[in-house]
C-alpha cells in the first residue's frame, strides 16, 4: 500500500473483561479510488488499559518537554516587554523633565502608539492652558484700557464744581456695560468651555433670535432663524450663545433691515457644525476684513459698543479648533461662517 492512515478507538464496545478494538486502514494505489479496510479484534481489558498508558505516558513526557522551552520563551518574550516598556517611560520621564526645565515648549519625543496617544492629549491640554493663560493677560489688559477713560471723566468731574451729571451718569454706564460684557466673556473662556456637552442648536437660534427680536423691536429690523428642528451638537451652551450673540449684535449695527440666522451639519452627522449670521448692511470690503478681526478693531467709530465683538468670537471658535470666516452675504451685507469640529477631530 501507498498510503495508510489507522486510527484506534478505545472503550466503543465491551464484553466482560475484554475490549473490543478497531483499526481502519485506507489502501490507494495509483489510478485507483482506493480500499478501506476495517478491522475488529477483541482484547483483554487489562492489556488494552497497558497500551492507552503506554501512548498517555509518552504524551506526558513530550508536554513536559514542551513545557519547558514554551516557558522559557514566554518569560523572555514578558521580559523584553518590561524592559521595553520601562525604555519608554524612562524616556518619556526625561521628556517632562525638560518641559518643567522650560527646555521646550512641549513634550518632545516619539514613543509607541498608546503613550504617544497620552502625550498628544497632556500637550493638547498644556497649549490649551498657555492660550487661555494669554487671553487672561490680554483682557485683563483691555479691561484696564476701557475703563481707565471713564475713571479719569468721573474724577476730573467730581474734582469740580460741575452740572455734568449726565455726562458723569453715562460713563457709569458705560463702565457697568463693559463689566458686564467682560463677565460675559470669562463664562465663554471657563474651564468648562471644552466639556462635550450636547445642545440643542436650533432651540438656541430661535432663543437668541426671539431675544435680539426683542430688543431691536423699536427698530425695523427682521430676524430671521434657518436651521433644521432637532439639530444639536456637542459644543457648551455659553459659548456657543457668546458666538451667535456677539454676532447678531455686530450685525445689527449694520443691518439695514434684515438678519439671517442659520445652522446646518457640516458633512453629515459625523463631521461638524457650520453656523452663520449674515446681513443687509453694508458690508466689509476684502482688504478690510483681517482689520475687523484684530483685536479691538473698529472700522467704524459711530455704533456703540467696545468693538472687539469679533475678535471675541475668533477666540472661542480656536479655542474648539474651528474656522471664522467673512464672506459676501446672499442678502447684500456680511455673511459671518463659523465652523466647529466634533471633539475627536479637535
Amino acid at each position: 500500500p501507498l498510503n495508510k492512515q489507522s486510527k484506534l478507538t478505545a472503550g466503543t464496545k465491551r464484553g466482560g473483561r475484554s475490549r473490543i478494538a478497531e483499526r481502519f486502514v485506507v489502501e490507494a494505489g495509483a489510478g485507483a479510488a482506493g480500499s478501506r479496510v476495517h478491522y475488529l479484534v477483541g482484547i483483554a481489558a487489562e492489556q488494552y488499559h497497558d497500551y492507552v498508558a503506554q501512548h498517555a505516558s509518552r504524551l506526558r513526557r513530550f508536554f513536559l518537554l514542551a513545557l519547558i522551552p514554551v516557558s522559557v520563551v514566554a518569560l523572555g518574550m514578558l521580559a523584553v516587554i518590561l524592559l521595553a516598556l520601562r525604555q519608554d517611560l524612562g524616556r518619556m520621564a526625561t521628556a517632562i523633565g525638560r518641559y518643567e526645565a522650560a527646555e521646550t515648549e512641549e513634550i518632545e519625543g516619539t514613543f509607541p502608539r498608546e503613550l504617544q496617544h497620552l502625550v498628544d492629549r497632556v500637550n493638547g491640554l498644556l497649549k490649551q492652558n498657555l492660550m487661555l493663560i494669554d487671553r487672561t493677560r490680554k483682557y485683563v489688559s483691555k479691561i484696564a484700557h476701557d475703563i481707565n477713560h471713564p475713571l479719569a471723566v468721573l474724577k476730573n468731574g467730581l474734582g469740580e464744581d460741575t452740572q455734568d451729571t449726565p455726562l458723569l451718569k453715562r460713563q457709569v454706564d458705560r463702565m457697568a456695560g463693559l463689566v458686564d460684557r467682560y463677565a460675559s466673556l470669562a463664562r465663554a473662556i471657563g474651564s468648562d468651555s471644552q466639556v462635550q456637552r450636547r445642545t440643542d442648536v436650533s432651540s438656541l437660534l430661535r432663543d437668541v433670535a426671539d431675544g435680539f427680536s426683542i430688543v431691536y423691536r423699536r427698530m425695523p429690523l427682521e430676524i430671521v432663524c434657518d436651521c433644521e428642528e432637532g439639530l444639536s451638537f456637542p459644543v457648551a451652551r455659553h459659548d456657543l450663545e457668546a458666538i451667535v450673540g456677539n454676532l447678531v449684535s455686530n450685525a445689527h449695527k449694520f443691518a439695514d433691515s434684515r438678519i439671517e440666522v442659520g445652522a446646518s451639519r457640516l458633512g453629515g452627522d459625523e463631521a461638524g457644525l457650520l453656523v452663520w449670521v449674515a446681513d443687509d448692511g453694508p458690508g466689509i470690503s476684502p482688504e478690510n476684513r483681517e482689520t475687523a478681526l484684530n483685536w479691538g478693531g473698529r472700522l467704524d467709530e459711530a455704533p456703540p459698543g467696545t468693538g472687539f465683538g469679533l475678535t471675541i468670537v475668533a477666540d472661542i471658535v480656536s479655542m474648539y479648533g474651528g474656522n471664522l470666516r467673512l464672506l459676501d452675504a446672499g442678502i447684500g451685507g456680511l455673511r459671518v461662517e463659523v465652523d466647529l469640529p466634533r471633539p475627536s477631530r479637535r
